[in-house]
């Protein structure tokens, strides 16, 4: 039985050294050359730090010469970090940073983005990297890829991409078309998405129904017997002060009339 669990033991022992080798090795890979390799996943490493940001494509020409470049511009930025990303496997970063054109070369600063615009050859952009991206005003407001605006698009493209390729590996067993079934998986979502709008929205009118002076109950009007009712009540606490204030009049003046007879 010892021998067994010591066994069990340099068998876990080995498979915790080849999961860490494996993750050295993966790691090793994306930081090839200090370039380092992000996706939607991992690209909120940027906002903290100085990176040197580059989207490439792979069908463009320019990224296709820029990209091995990128290891000697790694090696000349001493405390800037250089990192890659595939737009055309992440249309999520597409979307985000509003590409209309490849390589897209970028400064980011603690989270502000300085865009460069020259020509996309290392020398420069070594350059520009070095000294001038302070130069460069921010991208600001919406225009911001990391602004909140910015980001929930990122996001909510990336869940969808992300659905419609999960949708796409489960429906050949059913022999349904990718886009058929996601048709179909997206309009279930909408149509229970706004039943939830609607019954929030609905709610939340009833209760300001409720709470408007028009929602709630009137005091009916009183009938004439009732406000001569209530007249001649109030007619008669008036007149009590009076009786009683005459009552107590006629009741000194008797005494004050005795005392005068007695003397």
């Amino acid at each position: 039985m010892s021998r067994i669990f010591a066994f069990m033991k340099i068998a876990i022992a080995t498979i915790l050294v080849a999961l860490i080798a494996f993750a050295g090795i993966a790691q090793a890979e994306q930081n090839k050359g200090g370039v380092r390799t992000l996706t939607h996943a991992t690209i909120d490493e940027v906002r903290h730090g100085d990176w040197l940001l580059v989207i490439v494509a792979p069908w463009c020409g320019y990224s296709k010469k820029l990209v091995p470049d990128l290891y000697h511009i790694a090696q000349s930025l001493k405390h800037v970090q250089v990192a890659v990303i595939d737009g055309e496997t992440e249309p999520s970063i597409h979307l985000q940073f509003s590409l209309d054109s490849y390589p897209f070369i970028s400064y980011v600063h603690d989270g502000s983005i300085h865009v460069y615009s020259g020509e996309p050859e290392w020398e420069p952009i070594l350059k520009w990297a070095t000294n001038d991206w302070n130069k460069v005003e921010p991208l600001v407001g919406v225009r911001n890829p990391f602004g909140w605006q910015m980001s929930v698009l990122g996001s909510t493209t990336h869940f969808f991409w992300s659905f419609y390729h999960l949708v796409r590996r489960n429906s050949v067993p059913f022999s349904i078309s990718p886009q058929l079934a996601f048709g179909i998986i997206f309009g279930v979502c909408t149509i229970a998405l706004l039943s939830i709008v609607i019954c929030c929205v609905a709610n939340n009118l009833d209760d300001t129904l409720a709470d408007s002076p028009q929602g709630k109950p009137q005091p009916q009007p009183q009938s004439q017997q009732q406000q001569q009712q209530q007249q001649q009540q109030s007619n008669k606490k008036e007149e009590k002060p009076k009786e009683e204030k005459s009552k107590k009049g006629s009741s000194v003046r008797q005494r004050k009339t005795a005392k005068r007879l007695d003397d």
